[in-house]
């Protein structure tokens, strides 16, 4: 009855097995469009980026006039803000990735220490009784049906034992694999705040370039009148 309840327990388990993994591919695959919408995000983003770099390489060649100053300010300006925009998403797809982890971290230590009690009694029970004498339980065996019978227990028992402790195994490579990409995002996500809080330092600067620009127009005349031809060709 004992080995009955048992198999049932780990028909259950299996079931309940069998109904986690079907959530954590359905969690995956939510999980790969998440991911290609951030990369069409940043997709799309590169390529602006990209467009107004080829802009201002273009002005840079032309003629230097106070219009093509003001213009060349302008791309700059966008470029700058484009590339902190680009440093945004990329560290909101970071911190998502850092949350993400840091709730596995914890779910596999406790995997890890629920697996561990198991192994801790494995290894107890194989202390108390020794190794397994297969002549003598053959010998007890009340016919050759209770013979199989019990022989089919204790091997599904034994790749139950074996699983666990494989189970362990692989949850720790996961749990030192998951700290050390935890680490690695963290230094990431610190790498694109600066970047990020660069970058707008940078366009501070352009900002004051453009409005000391447009004083000296005021300024100087000649020069505002030189801008207002330049418009009407």
């Amino acid at each position: 009855m004992k080995l009955h309840k048992k198999t049932l327990e780990k028909s259950y388990r299996f079931i309940g097995i069998s109904i986690i993994l079907m959530l954590i591919i359905s969690l995956d695959a939510y999980g790969q469009q998440d991911v290609s919408k951030f990369q069409e995000r940043l997709a799309k983003i590169s390529q602006q980026i990209e467009q107004l770099r080829l802009k201002i390489e273009e002005g840079e060649k032309k003629e230097s006039t106070t219009l093509s100053r003001l213009e060349r300010i302008g791309f700059n300006k966008g470029l700058i803000k484009k590339e902190i925009s680009l440093y945004a998403i990329q560290l909101e797809k970071a911190n998502r990735e850092l949350s993400s982890l840091n709730k596995s971290i914890p779910e596999l230590e406790a995997k890890l220490d629920e697996e561990k009690q198991s192994i801790e009694k494995i290894l107890i029970t194989t202390y108390k009784f020794g190794k397994f004498n297969f002549l003598q339980f053959m010998l007890q065996a009340e016919n050759v049906g209770a013979f199989i019978s019990e022989n089919k227990n204790l091997t599904l028992l034994a790749q139950y034992q074996g699983k666990i402790i494989s189970n362990y195994m692989e949850n720790l490579d996961q749990l030192e694999t998951a700290e050390k990409e935890l680490q690695t995002k963290k230094k990431e996500a610190s790498r694109l705040i600066k970047n990020a809080e660069k970058k707008r330092k940078e366009l501070q600067a352009q900002e004051r370039k453009n409005r000391a620009l447009i004083t000296e127009i005021k300024k100087n005349k000649r020069l505002h009148l030189q801008t207002l031809e330049e418009l009407k060709v």
